[in-house]
This record gives structure tokens, sequence and C-alpha cells, in this order.
């Protein structure tokens, strides 16, 4: 948002700039639970790529490209 929008908001009144205030705070926590969630999926994906035949119970087969033989 630009200086001039929030202005504008501003000057219609309290009850606009309030309104305004609860919806980003709901898009903070709508953004802020889809960020977390990324990166409990990102902290599950590293953990598959790290594990592999030598560092699981996982046979050889199952190692992903790139594993050290």
């Amino acid at each position: 948002m630009e200086r001039a929008e929030a202005e504008a908001i501003y000057e219609q009144g309290r009850d606009v700039v309030v309104a305004v205030l609860l919806r980003m705070d709901e898009q903070i926590r709508v953004l802020s639970e889809r960020v977390a969630r990324q990166e409990e999926r990102n902290a599950e994906l590293e953990r598959e790529v790290k594990r592999s035949s030598r560092s699981s119970s996982q046979p050889p087969s199952q190692d992903p490209p790139g594993a050290p033989k």
C-alpha cells in the first residue's frame, strides 16, 4: 500500500480504518499459518532427502538419486 492510499483510508474515518486493520490482521494470520505449514513440509522433505540406506533401515534401491553408493 502506498502512503496516499493509507491517507485516503484514514480520511474516511475510524470505522473504515478499523475495518481495514481487521482485514489486514486476518490476511497476516492466514499467511503466517501458510508459511508455518510450508516450513514444516520443507523440513520433512529435507529429512527425506538426507535419509539413505546408510542412515536408515531402507534398502539401497530406495536411496534418492545422487545418494552415495
